[in-house]
């Protein structure tokens, strides 16, 4: 965990430090403490600090937060994110938009049509969706999947302005929480100027609202924000952030072919795309409430690495009061993202569980280098807690380059029954988590028979499943000596059930269970480390089984 600073900076923030501290003096019913906040991380870490809101006005004070960034220096940075163009609500296919979904796809971005209805399972497919006027009522099932997703950090835009489609697209803000809603009053056509500061508008002077201007945004509230106004004053775009998700709310077709290469329209959609799916690096929670009169509330501001590039980032956390605007307080944020290796273990613990004249047996480990600079692992040995050394490994040093997987294949070879704990550790110069260590728990039973006829053993025994990696669907053998009802399930690499495959009676013999790789809820998991554990009585034997997701 990284320090942070209370700080001000003379040159970048002294206007809007200033600027704080004349609103405090006027005796504005809003003070946050203290002035500015900044740390400094390398990869993989993250930190967090604390603000502190008094209400020095006679009422109660409600209030919301929002983030600006300062420019030149984005808060975001964008990986290339997978977009659902939303055609499930008999929405219009990507012709009249060619041109914007030509460039984001140049840029790397994956832009799929989509005719499914919205659920769980489908949008974890997916960083960003894009839905143009709908035709079709968005059912409540589909909103509450589309919230969690958002708030999860989903992002989603929605472009269009017939009577019948904003409609829905209000049941959607609502649901989601975005603080806008949708008018069908006209706003005004033509070009607008009327545009506010954000990493999506950065260097866009003037946009084109083209000639289609039905609808307007008539309520813009915490958290949400105007972007763009028509040049009556209309809101016409809006932005909005909810838990770690964004949105765009547009009443005109501001990505359409005939409107994107006139104005800063074609700037404005990638920068918009960019935005929706980067990550951020500062949050604040809450984002709102109210505060007693004399009274103080705190609130935590965290900055996590995310997806940046090594460099210096700067922000201003706004406070703002009711009315909006007429009492606020900016806090500066400064960031900097050293560049460092960072290492990731795919194992949190390796069981070996085993029947006698089972062994040897190997588990792979793989090592990823998660960081923006090379990492070395100059050491990976196995501490064994007894004078035997039943484990051999495939590798004792690694270089991975950012990006980089390489893999440990540990080998389990005991000299006779018995149990042998032990502990992988890995030795590397990662400056936030210089030592992992993996426990190692070694198990080989003595066979009291031999195998029946049906091959089954002489003890309660699982092999290790199979694909293993897997993406979609894994199988696990497991044999029974005699007849016995049998538990099987799926545990996360913290010990939290996931899924529970098997709680029946079996004879005698070998048997098969398979995994789709759902939870309890029908819901894919991620990829990561599982676990396979069977109980039968007194007998628990446990395997890992890693999942893959492209």
């Amino acid at each position: 965990m990284a320090h942070l600073r209370s700080t001000s900076f003379a040159c970048a923030f002294s206007a809007i430090v200033a600027l704080s501290a004349t609103l405090a003096s006027a005796a504005r019913p809003i003070l946050v403490s203290p002035d500015s906040l900044g740390t400094s991380l390398v990869a993989g870490q993250s930190a967090q600090g604390t603000l502190t809101i008094t209400n020095l006005g006679p009422s109660d004070l409600n209030w919301t937060a929002r983030l600006e960034p300062r420019v030149p220096g984005p808060l975001v940075e964008t990986p290339s994110p997978r977009i659902m163009w939303e055609r499930s609500h008999q929405q219009n296919g990507t012709t009249d938009w060619s041109s914007m979904v030509a460039q984001l796809e140049g840029a790397g971005a994956t832009v799929t049509e989509n005719f499914e209805p919205i659920t769980p399972a489908l949008l974890e497919n997916f960083d960003i969706i894009w839905t143009i006027n709908s035709w079709v009522a968005w059912s409540q099932p589909e909103r509450d999947a589309l919230g969690s997703w958002v708030f999860s950090g989903g992002g989603l835009v929605f472009e269009g302005n017939a009577n019948a489609a904003v409609i829905g697209f209000n049941t959607v803000l609502s649901t989601v929480g975005a603080g806008i809603q949708y008018s069908t009053a006209d706003g005004v056509t033509g070009v607008t100027t009327d545009i506010v500061a954000h990493p999506t508008t950065a260097g866009v002077d003037e946009l084109n609202l083209g000639s289609d201007s039905g609808a307007t945004l008539n309520m813009v509230t915490g958290p949400a924000a105007p972007l763009v106004r028509d040049s009556a004053g209309n809101v016409m775009i809006a932005t909005s952030e909810v838990g770690s998700g964004r949105v765009i709310a547009m009443t005109v077709k501001a990505l359409l072919n005939d409107n994107l290469f006139t104005s800063d329209n074609l700037q404005y959609g990638v920068q918009l795309f960019q935005w929706l799916g980067g990550s951020q690096w500062a949050s604040v929670s809450p984002s709102s409430g109210t505060v007693p009169p004399s009274l103080s509330q705190d609130v935590a501001v965290s900055f996590t690495w995310s997806a940046l590039d090594p460099g210096i980032y700067d922000a201003f956390l706004w406070f703002e009061s009711s009315p909006p605007l007429a009492d606020s307080v900016a806090v500066p944020l400064h960031l900097e993202l050293i560049s460092s290796p960072d290492i990731d273990v795919d194992a949190e613990q390796i069981v070996f569980a085993l029947a006698e004249g089972d062994f040897p047996q190997a588990d792979s480990i793989l090592v990823r280098n998660v960081g923006t600079e090379p990492l070395t692992v100059d050491s990976i040995l196995v501490e064994d807690l007894g004078p035997a050394t039943p484990y051999a490994l495939s590798a004792t040093q690694l270089f991975l380059p950012p990006e980089a997987t390489g893999t440990i294949v540990l080998t389990f070879a005991p000299p006779a029954p018995g149990h042998y704990p032990a502990t992988l550790r890995i030795h590397s110069d990662d400056p936030d988590e210089p030592l992992v260590s993996v426990p190692i728990d070694g198990q080989v039973v003595v066979t009291t028979s031999v195998r029946t006829d049906l091959g089954a053993r002489s003890i309660v025994s699982l092999d290790s499943p199979r694909p293993n990696p897997f993406a979609k669907t894994t199988t696990a053998r497991f044999q029974l000596p005699r007849a016995a009802a049998v538990a099987i399930t799926v545990h996360d690499a913290s010990g939290r059930l996931i899924r529970k495959l098997a709680g029946d009676s079996y004879a005698p013999g070998s048997h098969m269970v398979e995994w789709d790789g759902r939870d309890e809820s029908g819901v894919f998991v991620s990829s990561g480390v599982y676990f396979f554990r069977l109980s039968t009585g007194p007998d628990v034997r446990t395997v890992k089984a890693v999942r893959v997701v492209d």
